[in-house]
């Protein structure tokens, strides 16, 4: 399901805005509110478009009180389906980078500024995982 949230009036799923949907998400808070924090963080000018990394991302959590971890033994040879089946628990939420996107998965559910979808479903579901982080205190799991 596509998300109906904008930035600057235009639509989450039309920028670059995969690291800061990813920070919103387990913040519990609007990806707007996000942004302009992110954007407000590191100076960005008014023609920044939402492009993050994910050092600054985790930055950003430590700032927001998110605790995280980065995940243990990851296997970055294999799909994010794959990741998802072998190492993914239910009841956790990571952030877990591939190429150039960052997106959360919980419980099979891959969550990025296009929607929500199974991971089975998810269009990107053969990109290779480069990174993970375990987050630890998160609003959605409450």
């Amino acid at each position: 399901m596509k998300s109906i949230e904008t930035v600057n009036g235009k639509a989450i799923c039309d920028l670059p805005l995969c690291g800061i949907f990813a920070i919103a998400f387990v913040a519990g808070r609007p990806v707007e509110e996000m942004f302009l924090f992110y954007k407000k963080t590191y100076r960005m000018g008014n023609g920044w478009r939402g492009r993050t990394n994910e050092d600054e991302c985790k930055v950003i959590l430590n700032k927001l009180g998110i605790e995280w971890s980065p995940v243990k033994g990851l296997l970055t040879s294999c799909s994010i389906a794959k990741w998802v089946e072998w190492h993914a628990v239910k009841g956790r939420t990571y952030i877990v980078g591939t190429g150039n996107h960052i997106q959360v998965v919980r419980d099979g559910i891959v969550h990025d500024q296009q929607g929500s979808a199974p991971i089975d479903e998810f269009r990107w579901k053969g990109s290779r995982v480069k990174s993970a982080i375990l987050i630890s205190t998160d609003a959605k799991a409450a």
